[in-house]
Formats: structure tokens, sequence, C-alpha cells
């Protein structure tokens, strides 16, 4: 099931099944500013992403296991939220590097992903430097769920405002 926003600049994909049925479709977005990956179940990998991203959020994607490597052209993405994804436990080799307008970065609920982020851990030189982030020690379950509800709560007001 694909299903998108009434504008260009916003899409949303919705238990996408497999990975690559709506690459093309994406890529013909060039205008594409938000985009939000959330209950696609069977997704292993991201399609390719045009380079006019500005926010990508990414939530409850139980099978995906990494981030897109296509990703020098990312310039303009700024927000970037994973949330619920267990499996992605790292980055791309250089992916913070080449997001040089990455101003929020949030991580919850994909434990591995959050422990090289945190102070000690391999990321957290790279991710130090990005001014806004959200990168909690993994809470206990039930607080997750109501933190979750009321974030997602606000952010999809924030969303609809602005479609």
């Amino acid at each position: 099931m694909l299903a998108s926003s009434s504008t260009s600049e916003n899409y949303v994909l919705q238990k996408l099944e497999g990975t690559d049925s709506s690459s093309e479709e994406i890529l013909l977005l060039s205008q594409l500013e938000s985009l939000w990956i959330q209950a696609c179940d069977r997704l292993v990998k991201i399609p390719k992403l045009p380079a006019s991203l500005k926010r990508m959020f990414i939530y409850a994607c139980k099978s995906l296991v990494a981030l897109p490597d296509e990703v020098d052209g990312f310039t303009s993405l700024e927000h970037l939220t994973i949330l619920w994804c267990q499996g992605i436990t790292k980055f791309p080799q250089g992916l913070l590097q080449r997001l040089p307008a990455l101003k929020y970065l949030e991580i919850e609920n994909c434990p591995d992903l959050q422990r090289r982020c945190r102070q000690g851990g391999e990321y957290f030189d790279l991710v130090s430097s990005i001014r806004d982030r959200d990168i909690p020690a993994t809470p206990p379950i039930v607080k997750t769920f109501v933190t979750k509800a009321i974030h997602k709560k606000r952010a999809l007001k924030k969303f609809l405002t602005s479609c």
C-alpha cells in the first residue's frame, strides 16, 4: 500500500512491500522535501532518494537493516528521525560526513545504533556536532509508548500544516 500527501513536496510510504516497488516513483518526485516511511515491515532497503529531501522520518520498519548508501546528493537533509527500527545497527560508511545540512537527529528504540551514537560510541564524535539531537538510552517500554504517542501527535500536526 502506497499513500501520498496532496503536494509533491511531501510523501508518505506505508506498508511498502519489498525493496524497489516504489524507487522509480520516488525518484520522479524531484521536489520532494519530506518523506515518511512507516510500518513497512518487509522493507529491507530504502530506495534511492532525490537530493531535494530535507526531512526523513523512518518509523517501525522491522526488517530494515540499513540506511541508503547513495546519499552523496543529500546536501539539503536537515532532519533525520529513526524510530523503532531495531534492525538498523549502524550507519553506512561516511554517512554523517555526507550530510552537511543535518541540524536534527533523533534515534529511539534502535538499541545498537543508539549505543554507537552516545558518548563513548564510535559515532559520538560525528553526532556531537549536530546542533539538535535526541538519542536517549533505551527507555522502559511503557514510557516509550507514551512518549512516542505524544511525539507522533505533535509531528503529525506539524507535518499536516506544511501540506
